[in-house]
């Protein structure tokens, strides 16, 4: 967490899983930046989705990567690499086990790292998405 608030990683857009931070600020820079819009008579689209089981999702290459990217690496690295590719699972149904398996996605459930590289894995989602939308459009991300 040092390195990435002492570089200032994450966007600005990220409201949720963050120290002084919460909905309602994420509320009210979303009513200010559309009102702002508004005043200067730009059209405004408004598209809101829910990632559910979103934890469940994180590729373990891509986040391992993008960490590599924002500069976590060494020891820390290994560490984190270790953390979670050496994890298993197996589904109990009907009183039969299945046999175990690697996990290669998904980020432990509970853990007090897990919003963390959610945190990481999401975080370019606002350039990548303003990259793809033709000029004077007006587009703000705010991640809850």
């Amino acid at each position: 967490m040092t390195h990435i608030a002492s570089n200032k990683i994450f966007t600005k857009s990220q409201f949720g899983f963050r120290r002084k931070s919460s909905t309602d600020k994420a509320t009210y820079r979303l009513i200010n930046d559309i009102l702002a819009a508004l005043n200067d008579k730009r059209i405004v689209r408004v598209i809101f989705f829910n990632l559910e089981k979103t934890f469940d999702c994180v590729n373990h290459d891509i986040l391992l990567a993008k960490m590599e990217f924002y500069g976590i690496r060494g020891i820390m690295f290994t560490l984190i690499k270790s953390y979670l590719e050496s994890r298993y699972q197996r589904v109990k149904f009907n009183n039969k086990l299945s046999k175990w398996d690697k996990i290669n996605i998904s980020v432990p459930q509970g853990s007090v790292l897990g919003p963390l590289f959610f945190l990481i894995y999401i975080n370019d989602l606002p350039s990548v998405i303003s990259c793809t939308l033709p000029n004077k459009s007006y587009l703000q991300i705010i991640q809850v």
